[in-house]
Protein backbone atom coordinates (compact mmCIF):
# COMPACT_ATOMS: atom_id res chain seq x y z
CA UNK A 1 0.00 0.00 0.00
CA UNK A 2 1.26 3.42 -0.86
CA UNK A 3 1.29 5.71 2.14
CA UNK A 4 1.68 9.39 2.72
CA UNK A 5 1.21 12.12 5.29
CA UNK A 6 -1.24 11.06 7.96
CA UNK A 7 -0.95 7.39 7.08
CA UNK A 8 -1.68 5.17 10.04
CA UNK A 9 0.00 2.01 8.83
CA UNK A 10 -2.90 0.24 7.15
CA UNK A 11 -4.09 -1.88 10.08
CA UNK A 12 -7.60 -3.13 10.80
CA UNK A 13 -10.05 -0.23 10.86
CA UNK A 14 -7.85 2.03 8.73
CA UNK A 15 -9.48 4.08 6.00
CA UNK A 16 -7.93 3.73 2.54
CA UNK A 17 -8.51 4.56 -1.12
CA UNK A 18 -9.11 1.55 -3.37
CA UNK A 19 -8.89 1.58 -7.17
CA UNK A 20 -11.97 -0.19 -8.46
CA UNK A 21 -12.12 -2.33 -11.58
CA UNK A 22 -13.50 0.63 -13.58
CA UNK A 23 -10.40 2.67 -12.67
CA UNK A 24 -12.06 5.05 -10.20
CA UNK A 25 -10.69 5.49 -6.67
CA UNK A 26 -13.15 4.91 -3.82
CA UNK A 27 -12.84 5.11 -0.02
CA UNK A 28 -12.81 1.81 1.85
CA UNK A 29 -12.22 0.39 5.32
CA UNK A 30 -9.82 -2.43 6.19
CA UNK A 31 -11.87 -5.10 7.95
CA UNK A 32 -10.95 -7.44 10.75
CA UNK A 33 -12.18 -11.05 10.86
CA UNK A 34 -15.01 -10.15 13.27
CA UNK A 35 -16.39 -7.60 10.77
CA UNK A 36 -16.55 -9.97 7.81
CA UNK A 37 -19.93 -11.22 6.64
CA UNK A 38 -20.28 -14.96 7.32
CA UNK A 39 -20.16 -15.63 3.56
CA UNK A 40 -16.55 -14.33 3.51
CA UNK A 41 -15.20 -16.08 6.62
CA UNK A 42 -14.11 -19.22 4.81
CA UNK A 43 -13.01 -17.40 1.67
CA UNK A 44 -10.17 -19.08 -0.20
CA UNK A 45 -8.81 -15.63 -1.08
CA UNK A 46 -5.57 -14.40 0.38
CA UNK A 47 -4.84 -10.87 1.45
CA UNK A 48 -6.69 -8.32 3.52
CA UNK A 49 -10.43 -7.60 3.21
CA UNK A 50 -11.43 -4.02 2.37
CA UNK A 51 -15.07 -2.91 2.32
CA UNK A 52 -16.08 -0.06 0.03
CA UNK A 53 -17.79 2.74 1.96
CA UNK A 54 -21.01 4.59 1.24
CA UNK A 55 -23.45 1.65 1.30
CA UNK A 56 -24.24 -0.95 3.93
CA UNK A 57 -24.42 -3.68 1.29
CA UNK A 58 -21.12 -2.70 -0.34
CA UNK A 59 -18.80 -5.38 -1.62
CA UNK A 60 -15.70 -6.64 0.14
CA UNK A 61 -12.55 -7.03 -1.95
CA UNK A 62 -9.26 -8.62 -0.92
CA UNK A 63 -5.84 -6.98 -1.39
CA UNK A 64 -2.22 -7.71 -0.61
CA UNK A 65 -1.60 -4.38 1.14
CA UNK A 66 2.20 -4.70 1.03
CA UNK A 67 2.33 -5.11 -2.77
CA UNK A 68 -0.85 -3.60 -4.17
CA UNK A 69 -0.77 -0.35 -6.10
CA UNK A 70 -4.57 -0.36 -5.98
CA UNK A 71 -4.71 0.67 -2.30
CA UNK A 72 -3.48 3.98 -0.86
CA UNK A 73 -3.70 5.59 2.57
CA UNK A 74 -6.75 7.83 2.91
CA UNK A 75 -4.55 10.83 3.75
CA UNK A 76 -1.91 10.14 1.08
CA UNK A 77 -2.32 13.70 -0.23
CA UNK A 78 -3.45 12.64 -3.69
CA UNK A 79 -7.18 12.95 -2.97
CA UNK A 80 -7.26 16.04 -0.76
CA UNK A 81 -9.32 17.98 -3.34
CA UNK A 82 -11.96 15.20 -3.36
CA UNK A 83 -12.11 15.27 0.44
CA UNK A 84 -12.46 19.08 0.47
CA UNK A 85 -15.24 18.95 -2.16
CA UNK A 86 -17.13 16.35 -0.13
CA UNK A 87 -16.79 18.40 3.07
CA UNK A 88 -18.01 21.55 1.32
CA UNK A 89 -21.00 19.71 -0.18
CA UNK A 90 -22.40 18.92 3.27
CA UNK A 91 -24.37 22.16 3.43
CA UNK A 92 -25.76 21.96 -0.10
CA UNK A 93 -29.29 20.81 -0.85
CA UNK A 94 -29.31 17.24 -2.27
CA UNK A 95 -30.34 18.41 -5.77
CA UNK A 96 -27.19 20.48 -6.22
CA UNK A 97 -24.87 17.68 -5.13
CA UNK A 98 -26.52 14.72 -6.87
CA UNK A 99 -23.82 14.52 -9.52
CA UNK A 100 -21.26 13.42 -6.89
CA UNK A 101 -23.61 12.13 -4.19
CA UNK A 102 -22.47 8.53 -3.99
CA UNK A 103 -18.71 9.16 -3.97
CA UNK A 104 -18.97 12.23 -1.77
CA UNK A 105 -21.25 10.40 0.65
CA UNK A 106 -18.66 7.61 0.80
CA UNK A 107 -15.93 10.18 1.52
CA UNK A 108 -18.04 11.73 4.28
CA UNK A 109 -18.55 8.25 5.74
CA UNK A 110 -14.77 7.74 5.59
CA UNK A 111 -14.22 11.03 7.43
CA UNK A 112 -16.64 9.96 10.18
CA UNK A 113 -14.85 6.62 10.59
CA UNK A 114 -11.46 8.36 10.57
CA UNK A 115 -12.65 10.69 13.34
CA UNK A 116 -13.84 7.72 15.44
CA UNK A 117 -10.54 5.89 14.90
CA UNK A 118 -8.51 8.94 15.92
CA UNK A 119 -10.64 9.41 19.05
CA UNK A 120 -10.03 5.77 20.04
CA UNK A 121 -6.29 6.30 19.55
CA UNK A 122 -6.39 9.53 21.57
CA UNK A 123 -5.17 11.55 18.59
CA UNK A 124 -8.22 13.64 17.84
CA UNK A 125 -6.93 17.02 18.97
CA UNK A 126 -6.57 17.98 15.30
CA UNK A 127 -6.89 15.99 12.06
CA UNK A 128 -3.71 14.16 11.07
CA UNK A 129 -3.37 16.22 7.91
CA UNK A 130 -3.27 19.41 10.00
CA UNK A 131 -0.41 18.30 12.26
CA UNK A 132 2.37 20.84 12.16
CA UNK A 133 0.05 23.64 11.02
CA UNK A 134 0.44 26.65 13.24
CA UNK A 135 -2.81 27.80 14.82
CA UNK A 136 -3.01 31.57 14.99
CA UNK A 137 -4.39 33.01 18.19
CA UNK A 138 -6.42 36.23 18.01
CA UNK A 139 -4.66 39.34 19.25
CA UNK A 140 -6.03 41.04 22.30
CA UNK A 141 -6.01 44.81 22.00
CA UNK A 142 -5.36 46.82 25.11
Amino acid sequence: MESGPGSDGGGVGSIVWVRRRNGSWWPGKILGPEELPSSHLMSPRTGTPVKLLGREDASVDWYNLEKSKRVKAFRCGEFDDCIERAESSQGMPPKKREKYARREDAILHALELEKELLKKQGKFDRPSYAKGVKILQPRVRR
